[in-house]
C-alpha cells in the first residue's frame, strides 16, 4: 500500500481535495479509507470502496460537512482553536498519509497572517468584544495597554496552546472603567500582524452589534448604529369567557433593518463577507445570540462602487408583556 499524490498544506476545502493510492495487490478488493482529526485525535469520517487496486478519494465534501464555522460563545478573554483550519491524516489499509493542514480558503500556513478584514482604528462600547483571527506558525502573542487622562497600563496576552489556527476573543470589561483608548498589538515570533487602536465609549442604546466568520474562516464584527423596526406580525388566540371575548397572545415575530454607515476600505471589506455568511449572531451583554435574517443586499454607488449593506433580522417574541 502506497500513496500515489496528497494534496498540499494550505488547500482549501471549497475545492477537491484528492489523495490518490495503490493497494499494491494482484487482486481488488474492498478498502476502508479513515479521515482523522491530527489536533483532537478523532474520527471523521470513514469511507468503503468496493473493488479496488488504484484508486482516488476527494475528501473536502466530507470536511465541509464535518467543520463548522461558528463563532465561539465565550463570556470572557480567551484564545482559542479556530475552525477555519483542520489538521488532518487519512488511514488506508493501516498506512497513515502525512498530516496535512486544510484551509476554509486556500492560504500559505507557512507565513503568520490575520484573516479578519478590521480597520486599524474603531470604536467600540465598553463590555463589547474584540475579536479577530489569525494564523501563527510560531504562537501568538498579544499586548494590550490601556490609556486613561494620567496613566496607561500594559496587559500581555500569551495562550498556552501551541496552535496554528487562533480566535481571539477580547471582553473589553477586562479593562478598568477609566480607560479611554486600548492600542493593541499583534506579534508572531517577531512578526508583527496587526496593531489597532479601539475608542471605548459608554454602551449605547440603540443598534446592534453582528459578528460572523467571512469566507476565510476569520472572525468579523460590526455595529449597525440603528435598529428599526419595519414589521410586526401577531398570533392572537380569541376565545369566549363568561366575562366576554378574550383575546390571548401567542406569538409574535418583528422586522428590523440594519443599515450600515458608509464604510471605506478593510471596514468595508469585512461588511461585504457578512452576504455570505451561513452563522451570524447579535452581541448582547457579552453573549452570543442566533441572528435571523430575511434579507442581504448590498447598496452601491451610481458609479457602481459598494457603499453600504442593509440587513433585515426577523426577531420572535420569547415570553413576558408585549
Amino acid at each position: 500500500m502506497r500513496f500515489i499524490s496528497i494534496p498540499p498544506n494550505g488547500a482549501s476545502w471549497s475545492k477537491q481535495l484528492i489523495y490518490s493510492f495503490d493497494t499494491e495487490l494482484d487482486e481488488k478488493e474492498d478498502v476502508d479509507v479513515e479521515i482523522f482529526n491530527q489536533t483532537t485525535h478523532q474520527l471523521i469520517a470513514r469511507k468503503r470502496l468496493y473493488g479496488v487496486t488504484r484508486a482516488e478519494i476527494d475528501i473536502a465534501p466530507i470536511l465541509r460537512s464535518a467543520v463548522e464555522m461558528v463563532v465561539p460563545r465565550v463570556e470572557s478573554t480567551a484564545v482559542l482553536s479556530s475552525p477555519m483550519g483542520i489538521e488532518v491524516a487519512v488511514g488506508i489499509m493501516g498506512l497513515m498519509s502525512a498530516e496535512r493542514r486544510f484551509c476554509a480558503a486556500e492560504v500559505d500556513i507557512r507565513h503568520p497572517q490575520l484573516m479578519s478584514y478590521m480597520p486599524d482604528s474603531q470604536t467600540l462600547a465598553y463590555g463589547e468584544e474584540i475579536l479577530f483571527s489569525v494564523i501563527a506558525p510560531e504562537g501568538v502573542q498579544i499586548s494590550m495597554v490601556e490609556h486613561t487622562l494620567t496613566s496607561k497600563r500594559t496587559i500581555s496576552l500569551v495562550p498556552d496552546s501551541n496552535l496554528l489556527f487562533y480566535d481571539v476573543v477580547i471582553c473589553t470589561s477586562m479593562f478598568r472603567g477609566d480607560v479611554e483608548r486600548i492600542e493593541l498589538s499583534v506579534m508572531s515570533g517577531t512578526e508583527q500582524l496587526a496593531h489597532f487602536y479601539f475608542d471605548l465609549v459608554p454602551r449605547l442604546a440603540d443598534g446592534r452589534r453582528l459578528v460572523w466568520r467571512n469566507r476565510r474562516g476569520g472572525l468579523e464584527s460590526y455595529r449597525f448604529t440603528k435598529s428599526l423596526p419595519i414589521v410586526t406580525e401577531v398570533d392572537v388566540d380569541a376565545y369566549n369567557t363568561t366575562a366576554g371575548l378574550m383575546a390571548k397572545l401567542r406569538g409574535s415575530k418583528e422586522r428590523y433593518r440594519l443599515c450600515s454607515a458608509l464604510e471605506y476600505g478593510e471596514a468595508l471589506k469585512s461588511l461585504r463577507e457578512i452576504i455570505y455568511a451561513p452563522y451570524i449572531y447579535d452581541i448582547r451583554f457579552e453573549r452570543l445570540e442566533d441572528v435571523t435574517l430575511a434579507t442581504r443586499r448590498m447598496e452601491y454607488s451610481r458609479c457602481g462602487e459598494l457603499q453600504s449593506v442593509a440587513l433585515e433580522i426577523i426577531g420572535e417574541w420569547k415570553g413576558g408583556e408585549r
